[in-house]
C-alpha cells in the first residue's frame, strides 16, 4: 500500500503543478477566439456595407439615366453607333454576363421618391427587390429612348473598319491592332436610330408672348429669329441657346399676327393676319409700313402668307381658290393663279421655279412660276383634305399632310405622274397636320399638329423612319402652333399656346 501511495504521489504532483498553466492557456485561448470572432464580424459588416454602397451608387446612376439627371451618362452610352462610326459589334451570349446574388437581398422603396413611382405596376406596390428594380429601370430606359445600338446582340465583329469605311483586317486581332474604330466618334452622316437633340433656353425667355405664338422664323444669314402671334407683337431675338437676348419688340395695334416671315435676303419682315391689309417691317430702319389692301381684290383675310425663295414675290391664299402673287418690291398684285379648291398651304422648290399648293379636296397642284401655269396635278393618296405641304431642298421628295394626321412622302415621280404613290406614309399623329418642314440637307422632316399636346415628330428621311426618342415623356412642348428650322439646321424652334418658343439644339449640325 505504501508503495502504491508513493507511486500515485509521484504521478499526481507533476500534473497538479502544470494544471494552473493549462487553465491559463485555456483562458488566453478563449479570449483570443472571442477577439478574432468580433473582428471577423466587423470585417464582414464593413464588406457588406461597402457592397451595398456600390450597389446604391450603381442603382442611382441607372436610375438617373432613365428618370432624368443622367444626360451625360446617356450621351456617352449613345455616342458611338456601329453603322455610323465604324464600330462593329460582337456576337455574344444573350444571357446576362454577370449576376450579383445580393440583388435579391436589397430592397428598394418605390414610394420614397416621386419619380420612382412610375416604376410601380400598381398603386399599392411599395418595396421590390434589387433585381426587379434593375429590370424595371432597364425597361423604362428602352421605353423612353429605345434600345441602343450597342446593346444589340446579333452583330458581327468579324471585321474592323476604318474611319472611311474600308476594311482594316479580319477577326479580333485586326480589331485590337487598330484603335481607329474606337476613336471615330465624329458622325459622318445622320443616324436613324437616335436623334441627338438637346433642349436649350426658350428662344423668347426674355419676353414671352401674351398669347399663342402663331409664327416663328429664323433669319436667313444671322443668328436671329422672330416670334409673332395674337398679342399683336413682333419680337426679334438673338439666338445663342444660352441667353437669347431680345433685340426688337414692335406692337402692331390693329393686327393679330397669323403669319410672319423674314424675306430671303433678310432685310424685311412681312406680317399678315385676318385682315385685308398687311405690314412690312424694315430691319435696317426699324420702321413699319402698312399696305392697306391688294388692289383689285376684295380679300377679308390674308392670314396665309409665304415668300418665294427667289425673293421676288409674296404669295397669299385668297378667296375661292385664288393664289395671289404680290411683288415683294412694290407690294402690288402682279399675278393670280386659280385652283379648283380652297388653297390651304403652299411650298416652293429651292430655286423658286416651281410652286406646290394643296387644299380642301386633297389635290396637289404643281405650278411653273416663270410661265405661271399649272404643269401637273394629282390627288394625295387617301386624303380628302390636305392641310400641309413642303418640298425637300434637294428636289427629291414632296411631303403632304392631311387633316387625319397622315403624312405622305412622294419621290420625284410626282413631278410628271398624275397618280403617284407615296413611298412612305407616316401615321404617328392622329390630328390635322398644321406645319411641316424639311431641313436644309433634306435629311430631316419635321411635322406637327396644334390639336393635341406634344404632337411634333421628326423623321429620318433617308431611312423613312420616325425618331422614337423624341419627344420623350419629359419634353414639354404643349400645343405646337408653329415651327421653324434654322438655315443650317443647328436649331429647331416651336411656338406654342402658352406664349413660349421652345428651342432645341440639333447637335449633329455644327452651324446655326
Amino acid at each position: 500500500f505504501f508503495q502504491f501511495f508513493f507511486f500515485l504521489h509521484h504521478l499526481l504532483v507533476p500534473i497538479l503543478a502544470i494544471l494552473p498553466l493549462l487553465l491559463l492557456f485555456e483562458i488566453l485561448y478563449l479570449v483570443a477566439f472571442q477577439m478574432f470572432s468580433r473582428k471577423k464580424v466587423e470585417y464582414q459588416e464593413d464588406l457588406e456595407g461597402e457592397q451595398n454602397t456600390k450597389k446604391a451608387k450603381t442603382a442611382k446612376e441607372l436610375e438617373d439615366a432613365v428618370l432624368g439627371f443622367g444626360k451625360e451618362a446617356l450621351k456617352s452610352a449613345l455616342a458611338v453607333d456601329d453603322e455610323d462610326h465604324g464600330v462593329i459589334g460582337v456576337e455574344v451570349d444573350k444571357s446576362v454576363a454577370w449576376v450579383d446574388d445580393d440583388d435579391d437581398t436589397v430592397k428598394v422603396d418605390l414610394n420614397e421618391k416621386s419619380r420612382l413611382k412610375k416604376l410601380r405596376k400598381h398603386d399599392q406596390e411599395k418595396n421590390i427587390k434589387g433585381r426587379q428594380f434593375a429590370s424595371r429601370l432597364r425597361g423604362q430606359f428602352e421605353k423612353v429612348y429605345g434600345k441602343p445600338k450597342w446593346a444589340e446582340t446579333n452583330l458581327d465583329r468579324k471585321q474592323a473598319v476604318d474611319d472611311d469605311g474600308t476594311v482594316d483586317g479580319e477577326g479580333a486581332d485586326a480589331l485590337l491592332q487598330s484603335s481607329k474604330p474606337l476613336l471615330a466618334r465624329r458622325k459622318t452622316h445622320l443616324v436613324r436610330s437616335v436623334l441627338d437633340i438637346t433642349q436649350v433656353k426658350d428662344a423668347n425667355s426674355e419676353r414671352r408672348s401674351e398669347a399663342v405664338v402663331q409664327s416663328v422664323d429664323f433669319h436667313p444669314s444671322s443668328s436671329a429669329m422672330l416670334t409673332a402671334g395674337l398679342d399683336k407683337t413682333l419680337r426679334i431675338f438673338q439666338v445663342d441657346g444660352k441667353k437669347n437676348t431680345l433685340l426688337q419688340s414692335t406692337f402692331i395695334k390693329n393686327l393679330p399676327i397669323y403669319s410672319a416671315q423674314f424675306s430671303p435676303d433678310g432685310s424685311e419682315i412681312i406680317m399678315s393676319g385676318r385682315r385685308s391689309f398687311f405690314y412690312s417691317f424694315d430691319l435696317q430702319s426699324a420702321s413699319v409700313a402698312m399696305i392697306s389692301e391688294i388692289q383689285g381684290r376684295k380679300e377679308k383675310s390674308l392670314e396665309r402668307m409665304w415668300m418665294t425663295p427667289d425673293n421676288k414675290m409674296i404669295v397669299f391664299s385668297g378667296n375661292d381658290g385664288n393664289i395671289l402673287l404680290v411683288s415683294r418690291k412694290t407690294k402690288q398684285l402682279i399675278g393670280r393663279l386659280k385652283m379648283n379648291q380652297s388653297c390651304r398651304k403652299v411650298a416652293f422648290s429651292k430655286d423658286g421655279e416651281k410652286m406646290y399648293s394643296t387644299g380642301d379636296e386633297g389635290r396637289v397642284y404643281i405650278w411653273d412660276m416663270k410661265n405661271r401655269v399649272c404643269v401637273n396635278k394629282f390627288d394625295d393618296d387617301g386624303s380628302v383634305c390636305s392641310t400641309a405641304i413642303h418640298a425637300s431642298p434637294d428636289g427629291q421628295y414632296l411631303a403632304v399632310g392631311s387633316n387625319s394626321g397622315v403624312v405622305n412622302v412622294y419621290d420625284d415621280s410626282f413631278l410628271t405622274s398624275t397618280n403617284p404613290k407615296p413611298i412612305k406614309s407616316f401615321m404617328n399623329l392622329t390630328t390635322s397636320i398644321d406645319n411641316m418642314l424639311f431641313n436644309h440637307d433634306s435629311n430631316l422632316l419635321c411635322f406637327s399638329s396644334r390639336m393635341k399636346k406634344s404632337s411634333v415628330r421628326i423623321a429620318h428621311v433617308p431611312s423613312l423612319t420616325v425618331y422614337k426618342n423624341w419627344p420623350s415623356q419629359r419634353t414639354q412642348l404643349q400645343f405646337a402652333h408653329s415651327l421653324a428650322i434654322s438655315p443650317n439646321s443647328g436649331y429647331l424652334a416651336l411656338g406654342n399656346d402658352k406664349g413660349s418658343a421652345p428651342l432645341f439644339r440639333l447637335n449633329f449640325y455644327d452651324n446655326f
